[in-house]
């Protein structure tokens, strides 16, 4: 047995073997080293056959930076960028993203050839200006113009669809419980009958005036409520100005305050005009009446305003006119922070048709679910941004003030979970209606 063991190590057959087993450990890295993997191209992001790398993903950031830029209006650093959404949000979403991808196409979600040719076919930047139709060499131009190759735009196209495909699978499978059905047909068919009389003073009768005896003995069966000493309390303020003369305000206050308050100041007011056409003077009198129904605040939201300390308002045009309607000339702080979450349109083809009261639910369960936000704030910037208004409000609300906020209705809904997160209690709730409440408060 040992002979035999020495002719093989002698023999040809024993070199081959151990070349095989240093290939084998060269190439599954042994224990320590994998020489073959680390002459791979570097990956940022990796979710199973699909990858990021880095010149990719630089090139995503580049894009990022510049919608930044052209939403904000001025130059934005990398650092400000970071500020907004963290680099691990960042590097989040596109790991989910990449993860959703690979899934979609080992269960089967595959776009064909033909459909992500007729896509890039359709789009009017790589039509010849003269011949008005598809141009293979404007296309690589464009391509290259935005660091792009026909690879990586074809598989964005191909995500797209295969992210479309499944949302409209999954929305055609939603499916309400017929006792849901029952039960709002019966609140929307139920009637209600009333009926009431006038009682009038005339009708009661009237009651003779009391005598000294009757007004003698009332007062001896309560005389312990009467004798109770009826309490006032009041606060005194007293600003004086010895000097009698104005105070002065310095520059560095002054600077304080503009840079305290220089986002919401530098961000441009817009304006949006939709025209209605209608096809008869009555239907056009009819719209109108319409839009101005509903334009007049509650009691109860003007009550509420009357009560509050402090009243925020987000930028947004809408918001603005409401705090305009309810805050009686009292100073509302408007900032940037309150305004509503993004609601991006999904990419879907041309034939997936939906009512139009079903539009802002798919594209919101898009945008949370999905992460589409069309280079716009992000869910997770989204959250960062709702925290930051929570706590804005908690300090504000803390000093001893009512604090009313005047936003939208999905952003309020992701600052009342912040708010619910840290302590407080939803104690009054009408839902997200036109002029309606939600009021949280925390026991001290």
């Amino acid at each position: 047995m040992i002979s035999m063991f020495r002719n093989f190590a002698k023999s040809k057959w024993a070199i081959g073997l151990l070349v095989l087993v240093a290939l084998g450990l060269l190439v599954t890295g042994g224990t320590q080293t994998d020489l073959l993997g680390s002459l791979q191209a570097p990956k940022v992001v990796s979710a199973g056959d699909r990858s990021l790398n880095p010149a990719e993903f630089r090139a995503e950031m580049d894009n990022r930076l510049e919608q930044l830029q052209a939403q904000q209006g001025r130059a934005i650093t990398y650092e400000e960028l970071l500020e907004r959404a963290p680099m691990g949000a960042i590097l989040k979403d596109r790991a989910e993203q990449l993860a959703f991808f690979a899934w979609a196409w080992k269960a089967g979600v595959r776009p064909g050839n033909e459909l992500i040719l007729r896509q890039i076919r359709s789009y009017p930047a790589f039509f010849d200006p003269v011949t008005n139709q598809f141009s293979e060499s404007l296309y690589e131009g464009k391509l290259a113009e935005a660091n792009m190759t026909p690879a990586r735009i074809e598989q964005e196209i191909r995500d797209e669809y295969s992210r479309a495909h499944y949302g409209s699978a999954l929305v055609t499978g939603l499916r309400l419980p017929r006792v849901y059905g029952a039960l709002y047909a019966n609140l929307n068919q139920q009637t209600r009958d009333g009926r009431w009389f006038i009682l009038t003073q005339s009708m009661a009768g009237t009651a003779p005036r009391p005598t000294d005896a009757q007004l003698s003995s009332f007062m001896s069966q309560n005389a312990a409520q009467l004798r109770t000493p009826e309490l006032r309390s009041g606060t005194l303020v007293v600003f004086s100005n010895p000097a009698d003369q104005n105070i002065a305000i310095s520059e560095e206050k002054i600077q304080a305050r503009y840079e305290f308050r220089k986002d919401t100041l530098s961000a441009p007011e817009r304006r949006t005009f939709t025209t209605l056409t209608a096809p008869t003077r009555a239907a056009a009198e009819r719209i109108a009446a319409a839009l101005r129904a509903g334009q007049t605040p509650p009691p109860e939201l003007l009550a509420t305003a009357e009560g509050a300390g402090a009243i925020y308002a987000s930028t947004r045009p809408r918001a603005q006119e409401t705090a305009a309607a309810i805050a009686a000339g009292r100073e509302v702080m408007s900032d940037a922070l309150f305004i509503e979450a993004p609601l991006p349109p999904p990419r879907f083809p041309s034939w997936f048709k939906l009512p139009p009261k079903y539009w802002g639910a798919v594209a919101r369960i898009w945008w949370h679910a999905f992460n589409h936000h069309e280079g716009q704030e992000t869910r997770a910037q989204a959250e960062v941004r709702a925290e930051q208004a929570a706590q804005a409000l908690i300090a504000r609300a803390e000093s001893g003030q009512d604090v009313l906020v005047l936003a939208h209705g999905y952003f309020n809904h992701m600052v009342g979970r912040r708010l619910r997160a840290d302590g407080w209690k939803l104690v009054h709730n009408q839902g997200y209606k036109y002029w309606s409440q939600r009021r949280y408060e925390r026991r001290t």
